[in-house]
This record gives C-alpha cells, sequence and structure tokens, in this order.
C-alpha cells in the first residue's frame, strides 16, 4: 500500500509463488478499489506467478 500511494498509482499488483494466504488478503482488504469507466478494481491485486503463466492479467488491465 505504501508503494502505491508513494508513487501515485491507481493500484498496484502483488506478484507471489504461492497462493496467496488469508493474512495477505487482508492486508490488501483495506487498500480499497479504484474506479474508472463506472467499473471498480481492487486497488492492490495479488496474482501467482502460475496465473501469470496461464495468461491471467490483473483486474481492469490493458495488457
Amino acid at each position: 500500500m505504501g508503494t502505491i500511494e508513494r508513487e501515485g498509482a491507481a493500484i498496484g499488483i502483488f506478484l507471489t509463488l504461492k497462493e496467496p494466504t488469508r493474512e495477505l488478503e487482508k492486508e490488501a482488504a483495506p487498500a480499497g478499489f479504484y474506479e474508472t469507466g463506472g467499473r471498480k478494481f481492487p486497488r492492490i491485486q495479488i496474482l501467482t506467478a502460475a496465473q501469470v503463466i496461464d495468461d491471467r492479467r490483473p483486474q481492469g488491465s490493458l495488457l
């Protein structure tokens, strides 16, 4: 959270090798949501390396 605030980023991606723990998900939740085009996206999104390899992209991503 500190990094996205310091950098003025709308959304941050946390990439992990393992499935996220409940504690990690709890820590990301208070970051809230980013709204654009009438849609809401979590400000901190957690993806595993396996998901990225399977071509999953962050929500709201233009990639």
